[in-house]
């Protein structure tokens, strides 16, 4: 896909944000803050979605095993008209991987309001 492809994507969302550089806790407020002023949701949802993105965020703070030159750690929010889509990418031990997808497991279970 090309950068014009990636363009017409994204363009008619109402927000979109992706990071890909050195994570730390410091860089989180301000995209908390950013999110917040672009975003049209009402103030339950964006609690929901601060902690979210929040948890996502450390996540790849804390959690992240190694860095080589093949893969770097990814973060990305979007909004697409009324859907929220959350994006991390990190890479972890491969021990750690039946506990992750355990995780994956608890949450894809939960209903809308137990999100």
């Amino acid at each position: 896909m090309i950068i014009f492809d990636v363009y017409n994507l994204i363009k008619k969302e109402q927000f979109c944000f992706a990071y890909l550089d050195h994570f730390s806790d410091e860089f989180m407020d301000p995209l908390l803050s950013m999110q917040d002023a672009r975003s049209d949701t009402p103030r339950k949802v964006k609690k929901k979605i601060n902690y979210l993105m929040t948890e996502c965020f450390q996540n790849i703070v804390r959690h992240s095993e190694r860095k080589d030159e093949v893969f770097e750690n990814f973060f990305s929010i979007r909004t697409p008209g009324d859907d929220n889509l959350n994006t991390t990418i990190n890479p972890v031990r491969k021990t750690q991987k039946d506990k992750i997808i355990n995780s994956f497991s608890t949450v894809k279970n939960l209903d809308k309001d137990e999100l």
